[in-house]
């Protein structure tokens, strides 16, 4: 269906405009002018399709907390029209085989684009490099970066051996960082170091998962301006603290931990001042079930697809942390970018765009979700930056229909 997206305050931060004016979409991509459905966007904002760089899908191997089909589904709802899935499936996305799974699967639902991280190590045990980050990528598009994500690779010769391998691929490093045997916050930072160091010595691209300390960011800032080093922040390591909670709701329960006060200003500091690139979900799913039993029993992990954007639009851009240029800088172009993706609103692009209403104040409600988990510690929270439409590929998911003939 062509499409005529009238009056919206279109923001695009891969060309650094932000004006108010019509967009037009005929057969998937932006075009010059269209004749058919006619979508009123006065005083909503229009933006590139929103880019989720770390989110678990669960599938192959937990679809009782979630599959593709549903965590499609919660990011189109949430105002993102791709992600990247980690690798902790089971099996563990060590080989192609998983790969060519995931992507088909993903293809047949056809509701977003679904990249893949692949895991550095087999069965991501850490003792030997997998076999998909050993042979070549043979024109696979749907793999885009590595990581361990969830653990860290503590043999630091596994880890540089990978690095270069990353490197050799020209695809980024995705660093969970964490060493068990370090008390929390350096056990986050004691593993920046070391990888911005192997980073250095190979001239990988690393980006840095989930950042959540102080010590952290003063360690990227240190070394971004000289190295090909990117980052991301989730919501609830710049909305809550340590102090949040009184540790018996497991849903407050994610790993990094919440951290002190001062680590959350630092954080949103990092995304004021670029040294944070993106904001990333790590949307992880758990059923019901898992989450009600004892916080130190209960897995970690939030659900974040359906909450990311509103959180950070109502806690970054309407207390003026962030432009709304700067705001689409972090869920669009940088996420992009750091992917090696071609998006924007250029006439001849893909059709991918979300749509907000910036006024828009409402309650989060967890029971509403579409993704098959409720594992949030936001429900109930008042936000503004409600999304309106997600469109992919020339096709309108709105969920409410607001719109003309």
């Amino acid at each position: 269906m062509d499409i005529h997206i009238k009056n919206g305050r279109v923001i695009d931060p891969f060309t650094n405009t932000d004006t108010v004016r019509d967009i037009y979409i005929k057969d998937g991509v932006l075009a010059e002018k269209s004749v058919g459905r006619v979508i009123d966007a006065t005083g909503l904002w229009v933006f590139p399709g929103f880019i989720d760089l770390h989110t678990h899908l669960r599938e192959p191997g937990s679809e009782y907390k979630e599959d593709i089909r549903s965590g499609s589904k919660a990011a189109l709802a949430g105002g993102f029209t791709a992600v990247v899935a980690m690798p902790n499936t089971a099996p563990v996305v060590d080989n192609y085989n998983i790969v060519d799974y995931i992507s088909k699967r993903a293809e047949s639902i056809g509701l977003i684009d679904v990249y893949i991280a692949g895991a550095l190590t087999k069965g991501m045990e850490g003792t030997r490099l997998s076999k998909i980050i050993k042979e070549p990528l043979g024109g696979c598009t749907y793999l885009r970066c590595f990581s361990e994500d969830g653990l860290t690779v503590s043999d630091k010769n596994i880890m540089r051996d990978a690095f270069l391998l990353c490197k050799e691929k020209n695809l980024p490093m995705f660093s969970h960082c964490e060493n068990i045997n370090a008390i929390y916050p350096d056990a986050e930072s004691d593993i920046i170091a070391r990888d911005i160091e192997l980073a250095k010595d190979t001239g990988a691209r690393l980006h840095i998962c989930h950042v959540s300390t102080a010590k952290s960011v003063k360690l990227i800032n240190r070394t971004k301006k000289n190295l090909n080093i990117t980052a991301e922040a989730c919501p609830h390591h710049f909305i809550l603290s340590e102090d949040s909670h009184d540790y018996t709701d497991a849903n407050y329960k994610m790993n990094p931990p919440l951290a002190a006060k001062n680590d959350v200003a630092a954080v949103i500091e990092g995304l004021k001042n670029g040294v944070i690139d993106c904001i990333a979900t790590d949307h992880a799913p758990h059923a019901p079930h898992e989450k009600k039993i004892p916080y130190n029993d209960a897995p970690n992990g939030i659900v974040g697809l359906e909450t990311a954007i509103p959180l950070s639009f109502t806690y970054l851009v309407k207390t003026g942390v962030l432009s709304p240029l700067e705001f689409a800088r972090k869920l669009a172009a940088n996420p992009a970018k750091i992917i090696g993706l071609k998006k924007g609103l250029d006439i001849g692009d893909r059709a991918d765009i979300t749509i907000i209403d910036p006024n828009k104040k409402f309650c989060i409600a967890p029971e509403r979700f579409r993704s098959k988990s409720r594992n949030t510690p936001f429900g109930g929270f008042t936000c503004y930056g409600k999304k309106m439409f997600t469109i992919r590929a020339g096709v309108v998911f709105d969920f409410k229909r607001r719109f003309t003939k």
